[in-house]
């Protein structure tokens, strides 16, 4: 009984065995070096599969350390050229190029990548093989496709080929991936690149205006140079800019050559656009503004520019034969008067703005000329006061305030209001009466004050003599303390 339950079960776990169990799927045919997907035409879209895929022990870890799968592509283009190179799809994927043989595998320049940006550029040279490694985190569900095309020269890649632009405003666009630079092609002054790919434009002005051009793209390396000449070998750069908008002044029928340049090409079009540049504005501030003969003015000069190009000259004319340059400048007039000051504005390109400001100039000067009080007074004593004002610049409405002193400070008593004419010679008295208080006989005097104002609004010039104090009046009290 024993040996045959033995043999029921031997023969039980052989009928296991011989069971089919259920295949593990298969990493993809290109998950190692040497299986690499060849691609033999361009232009390629194939898809990129992540499942089950590995890495090798000599995967090379060039731009991620988050190699956790990879699948290789082959490709061996038959002349020199420029390939784009990119993913699409979602998901998280890294490519990059290298040359070479397994085990010394050299990684093409700038060509990591990953599927979050635009395509790759890659120089290549005909004959040679480059491998393609995409790589993709184990996290990632990753959709992916493998694009790869031949990227042609642009048709004005040489300076004789200058696409034309017959009218502003105006945009072109240009792919620079495969462009090349020629043996006499100058390079742009406002960088250090030499030999960068270009391609040209020519622009002839149909009237004698402001120009703007302008590097519109995202693309933050390209560089636009405006050139005058016929050949390469005669050219005047009059403009260079890589990243700001710039203005031009273009002259009528005169041809402008227009160099679009970059010394690291990026797969998306680098944009260029021309524009009828805004006429510049000018205004004038004015410090004070309601100047006299003895005023210093400052006047200043304020300009709007959407281009916020440097302002190169300002120059002034007052109105009164006299002239100034300066951003910022001072004037002192002779004489009152209602005068037109001007400036004059010229930005760096050469734009020119205009503009005008009334100055009207009023010298206000009143003063106090006298000022008479009583020596002595009583209480219930009413005395006269008079306070004589005089004017030689401009006539006024005058006002004559008057104060008395108190224990506390001066308090104001009466005021009065007369047109006073501008007279050399001659003043204007204002009369007043005051009766005196047992309170200032409790003081024993009073002192009183004249100040005179003008009209609201209206500066004198000079307040230093719009007031005055006069010597202080006696107050006693008659016998039995009456006044």
């Amino acid at each position: 009984m024993r040996l045959s339950w033995c043999k029921a079960v031997v023969v039980a776990v052989g009928l296991a065995l011989a069971v089919p169990g259920v295949a593990e799927a298969a990493p993809p045919s290109n998950d190692d070096f040497g299986g690499a997907t060849a691609i033999t035409a361009f232009p390629y879209a194939g898809p990129v599969t992540f499942t089950e895929a590995t890495t090798a022990p000599d995967d090379p870890w060039i731009c991620s350390s988050n190699n956790e799968r990879s699948v290789w592509f082959d490709f061996t283009p038959t002349a020199d050229g420029v390939v784009q190179i990119g993913l699409t799809g979602y998901g998280y994927g890294m490519l990059t190029v290298f040359t070479g043989t397994r085990g010394a595998l050299t990684a093409v320049p700038n060509t990591c990548r990953t599927s979050n940006y635009d395509a790759n550029l890659v120089p290549v040279v005909g004959g040679t093989t480059y491998h393609v490694m995409v790589i993709s985190p184990l996290w990632s569900n990753a959709n992916l496709a493998l694009t790869i095309d031949n990227v042609q020269p642009p048709a004005n890649d040489n300076f004789a080929n200058a696409a034309p632009i017959t009218t502003v405003p105006a945009a072109a666009e240009v792919a620079l991936g495969a462009a090349t630079a020629e043996p006499t092609e100058p390079n742009p002054s406002c960088v250090q690149q030499t030999g960068a790919p270009s391609a040209w434009y020519s622009f002839t002005a149909p009237r004698t205006e402001w120009i703007t051009f302008d590097q519109t793209s995202d693309d933050y390396e390209s560089v636009f140079a405006v050139y005058t000449g016929n050949s390469l070998g005669s050219l005047t750069e009059v403009l260079c800019d890589a990243y700001n908008r710039r203005v031009l002044a273009v002259t009528a029928g005169q041809t402008y050559r227009v160099q679009v340049s970059n010394r690291i090409p990026a797969a998306i079009p680098t944009r260029i656009e021309l524009a009828v540049a805004p006429a510049l504005r000018t205004e004038i501030g004015q410090q004070p503004l309601d100047p006299s003969v003895l005023d210093t003015v400052t006047f200043s000069q304020y300009t709007w520019d959407i281009e916020n190009e440097a302002i190169t000259g300002s120059t002034w004319t007052f109105g009164d034969g006299t002239t100034a340059s300066g951003r910022e400048v001072t004037h002192q007039f002779a004489a009152d008067g209602d005068y037109q000051v001007r400036v004059t504005t010229t930005s760096a390109s050469g734009r020119v703005a205009t503009a005008t400001r009334a100055v009207a100039v009023r010298t206000h000067d009143v003063r106090v000329a006298a000022f008479t009080v009583p020596t002595a007074g009583r209480p219930g004593q009413t005395k006269p006061i008079e306070v004589t004002v005089g004017n030689t610049r401009i006539a006024e409405n005058a006002t004559v305030t008057l104060f008395r002193s108190t224990s506390t400070g001066f308090q104001e008593i009466a005021r009065a209001t007369q047109y006073v004419p501008a007279r050399p010679n001659r003043t204007v008295t204002f009369p007043f009466n005051y009766t005196f208080t047992p309170g200032d006989a409790t003081l024993g005097r009073v002192t009183f004050r004249a100040v005179v104002t003008l009209d609201q609004g209206v500066r004198d010039v000079r307040p230093v003599d719009n007031e005055a104090v006069a010597p202080a009046t006696t107050v006693r009290t008659g016998p039995n303390g009456l006044g």
